[in-house]
């Protein structure tokens, strides 16, 4: 069936028909960021782990690459400096902390790319942002 509802001739095993069937979406790179744009959108507030689709997957992880040099250059952070900062240390936490609450990657990942250990480590940064003075500060700095 077509976006009108109107069954397609041909059927199974089209031009297509896979990236469809796996929710890939057919259009030119303005159209595919579009439908990207709306399928954060719609999993804003949901749990990150519970979408594993393709799109989503990659979607997230190039907006926090992108987020993540964004909000290195707001610290004035090198990769160097992050890389030699202790796991707890609070440019860490306040990063992690703002990347998953803009971006659907899930908390490993930002463990990972953070150095920052085990992704509970990224849980109780989150924590830390919402909760102490000292995080609210330093989230004000990555606006």
């Amino acid at each position: 069936m077509d976006a009108r509802g109107e069954e397609v001739q041909g059927g199974k095993g089209g031009m297509g028909y896979d990236e469809l069937r796996r929710g890939w979406c057919l259009g030119d790179g303005e159209f595919r960021q579009k439908m990207l744009d709306l399928a954060e959108k719609a999993l804003e507030g949901k749990k990150r782990e519970s979408h594993s689709g393709g799109l989503i997957k990659e979607h997230g992880e190039g907006e926090f690459l992108r987020l993540l040099e964004e909000g290195m250059a707001k610290l004035d952070l090198s990769e160097e400096r992050l890389r030699d900062l202790k796991k707890s240390a609070p440019e860490k936490k306040a990063l992690a902390a703002w990347l998953t609450s803009q971006t659907l990657v899930g908390t490993e990942l930002v463990a990972q790319r953070l150095g920052m250990g085990h992704r509970s480590a990224v849980s109780q940064a989150k924590r830390w942002a919402k909760e102490s003075k000292e995080g609210q500060k330093w989230m004000q700095k990555l606006g």
